[in-house]
């Protein structure tokens, strides 16, 4: 898919009009062109989303990069992909995906309300706070915040104001600070997801637990040093600010002076139950968030593994040698005259099918699901296989419906077939094709003699050039490698 043609026909999909063009000798028209635009630039592709008269402003791996419009074209290949919707543009399968949306978006409304909902009856059992609580709750809420758009990053999700934020001093980055080896406590668990673990847990006890405001306390000290820590390891080890990063460590600073304000009438509790409540407190909000983490970076791990399969599997090199490596049938073109496209074309597929075959009627509607997807040099060519006399007959008038009827009425009647009980189409084929005006029997002994000849028994089997497609492969993968 990586590529510009498996761009282009992922916007076909969408409806979305396109047109590769090779500008090389005519570079400077860039800055003309209708924008946005993907282009090869570097070791991947890039969208071009502004030219000014010197800057050329692009979006890579998600982020948001400009280049001088100099360097950005001696770096350019001068191969651009143009792109204009249509009013016919819509995503596949709209509906669908608008309704799984909608229902996980319900099911989150749902639990965000019944947390929410409890929430609201732990502050009306708590209430009056004093003012220490409520002061607390809100600098450690204005904690949690900034450490959600941290911890956003730790999966490179961002939004526009935030990288605005964080580039806001000249040696800002914090993608690269988040990113980083030193970001990560043993290299497994994020400073980002401690943080919001932190906060988190801090609005709970103080929600639920209020007498407990000591514990609370203590811990806002035993942080501090955490930031000393962090501001060192910007300044001298990655010589680069997160200043998300500096925010927070700015609020541990505040919590803990605030709290030295109200500290005269802080007791530690004496029930048994104080420190048991303080575990769970902070141990379940930590133990969430390190589970979800764990589960969307297997997920991510999974996705980038996959996206390396998938350039190994549309590699034309790799596809070629591992077709001709497959079962062959050299003498695929004389096995039916029955084909449908570019009769000249270079490359044919071949479907080898049975007019009885669940799995092939499936196939012919994937393969009828390609039209216009596929390049004008391919031909389809059908190969019917018939284990029994009744299946023989059927297969002779859909034989004759090609010869009479032509490609359009061989496919209706084919769809017809495939869609519905033969019965109730059985008068429809025999009043088209009943009264032979071909002697079909050349025609049918072609089927039979090679399929004989092989010894052929699998249907639905596709060849190209007679090579047997590969079982890494499905027939909606020619689209990317023919």
């Amino acid at each position: 898919m990586d590529t510009l043609y498996g761009y282009s026909s992922l916007l076909k999909r969408y409806k979305v009009d396109n047109l590769v063009i090779d500008m090389a000798e005519q570079k400077t028209d860039l800055v003309s062109c209708q924008l946005p635009a993907i282009v090869p630039f570097g070791e991947g592709f890039v969208i071009v989303y502004q030219i000014s008269e010197s800057v050329v402003s692009y979006w890579e791996e998600g982020k948001r990069r400009s280049s001088s419009l100099d360097d950005f074209l001696q770096k350019w290949s001068g191969v651009i992909l143009l792109a204009e919707k249509t009013d016919f543009s819509v995503e596949p399968d709209y509906k669908r995906h608008l309704m799984s949306q909608f229902m996980e978006r319900g099911c989150l409304l749902l639990i965000l309300a019944s947390i929410c909902f409890c929430i609201c009856a732990i502050i009306v059992k708590n209430t009056p706070y004093s003012i220490a609580v409520l002061s607390s709750l809100v600098l450690n809420m204005a904690g949690a915040y900034v450490s959600f758009l941290l911890y956003q990053k730790d999966f490179r999700l961002s939004r526009s104001y935030v990288d605005k934020i964080c580039t806001f001093i000249k040696s800002g980055s914090c993608d690269d600070v988040v990113n980083s080896a030193e970001a990560k406590l043993f290299g497994i668990i994020s400073w980002s997801q401690i943080g919001l673990g932190y906060f988190l847990s801090n609005i709970l006890l103080l929600l639920a637990f209020p007498r407990y405001y000591i514990f609370f306390f203590c811990l806002s000290i035993l942080a501090l040093p955490y930031s000393f820590w962090s501001i060192w390891c910007q300044k001298v080890k990655l010589k680069r600010w997160c200043v998300l990063c500096l925010v927070v460590q700015a609020l541990l600073w505040v919590i803990f002076l605030h709290n030295l304000f109200f500290h005269d009438k802080l007791v530690f509790p004496t029930d048994i139950w104080s420190w048991p409540v303080l575990f769970m407190i902070y141990s379940v909000p930590f133990s969430l968030l390190f589970l979800y983490s764990l589960s969307r970076n297997e997920d991510k791990g999974e996705k980038e593994f996959y996206q390396r399969l998938l350039k190994l599997k549309y590699n034309e090199d790799i596809f070629g040698y591992v077709l001709h490596r497959s079962d062959k049938y050299l003498d695929y073109k004389e096995a039916s005259s029955i084909l449908i496209g570019n009769k000249n074309a270079k490359i044919v597929i071949s479907f080898i099918t049975n007019l009885y075959c669940v799995p092939c009627a499936y196939m012919h509607s994937r393969i009828k699901a390609l039209e216009g997807e596929l390049e004008s040099d391919v031909c389809i060519q059908y190969i019917f296989f018939s284990p029994t006399e009744e299946i023989e007959k059927y297969t002779k008038r859909m034989i004759n419906l090609y010869r009479k009827e032509g490609e359009s009425g061989f496919l209706y009647g084919l769809d017809c077939w495939f869609k519905n009980d033969k019965t109730k189409i059985d008068n429809e084929i025999e009043s088209i094709s009943n009264n032979f005006e071909y002697d079909l029997e050349d025609e049918y002994m072609k089927h039979k003699s090679f399929i004989d000849k092989h010894d052929i028994h699998s249907t639905p089997t596709i060849l190209i050039n007679g090579c047997v497609l590969p079982d890494l492969y499905k027939v909606e993968d020619l689209i990317y490698l023919i």
